[in-house]
């Protein structure tokens, strides 16, 4: 059976897009183009911008079986991370600005996929942390992330999130930027205290494993920040 491309673009960067000559599938799943981050990423300038381009070459059928059996459309992880980051936007939340997504399809199985991203200029969160000197500074950052958390959740947005996945593209500003926003639930969902509290404890759980400095001090502005967003049951959610 032949192969079925979906290619999606978002018309903000139609003009880009069709200036350095990207405006196929074939040509950002296969092209040689841009220099090589590591096996998966590339990055990629021209016409005033500078983006990003992650590809899967392979992605696993068993998944797409499962994803089958639970009722749900299986796609590749750019494609599904995409759709994740659309959703985001609409919930006004702050998270980089997707460019285009494409698969192709085989026997109704996403066989590869990518997803072209632009440029969030800034810093990591977790560098920020570290390099910062001024203690008023990495607290208004915590609060800041603290919020962000909240948000998501008031949202239904659950998906875990650490300092790495964090831009402060503002340090005076305290202005945060999501990136890398791969995760198997794409759609938000209807807020639930228990999903609340588990992605709570998921995200400072994972912070305190990839960031040395990460202490009870860390934690309980983080904490004090979330509860200060209205959000229906905050109280159980933070109660560790």
């Amino acid at each position: 059976m032949k192969n079925r491309d979906v290619f999606q673009v978002n018309e903000k960067y139609h003009q880009w897009l069709t200036q350095m000559g990207l405006m196929s599938f074939e040509q950002l799943m296969f092209n040689d183009i841009g220099c090589k981050i590591d096996n998966r990423v590339r990055r990629i300038e021209g016409c005033g911008k500078v983006v990003y381009l992650k590809r899967q070459f392979n992605t696993s059928i068993y998944k797409s079986i499962e994803k089958y059996l639970q009722g749900q459309y299986p796609h590749s992880k750019g494609f599904n991370e995409y759709t994740h980051i659309r959703f985001l936007q609409q919930a006004q939340m702050p998270v980089m600005d997707p460019i285009a997504t494409g698969e192709r399809r085989k026997l109704g199985f996403p066989r590869c996929g990518f997803i072209l991203v632009e440029e969030v200029k800034g810093v990591l969160l977790d560098k920020c942390l570290n390099e910062l000197s001024i203690e008023a500074q990495k607290t208004a950052l915590l609060q800041a992330f603290g919020r962000l958390l909240a948000r998501l959740h008031q949202n239904g947005f659950y998906a875990s999130l650490r300092f790495k996945d964090i831009i402060v593209t503002d340090v005076n500003e305290s202005s945060l930027v999501m990136i890398d926003r791969e995760t198997r639930r794409i759609y938000p969902r209807y807020y639930q205290k228990i999903k609340a509290k588990i992605s709570l404890n998921k995200s400072l759980h994972r912070i305190k494993r990839t960031f040395r400095a990460f202490d009870d001090h860390y934690m309980n502005i983080i904490l004090e920040a979330y509860k200060s967003v209205s959000l229906p049951g905050r109280d159980e959610a933070v109660n560790r």
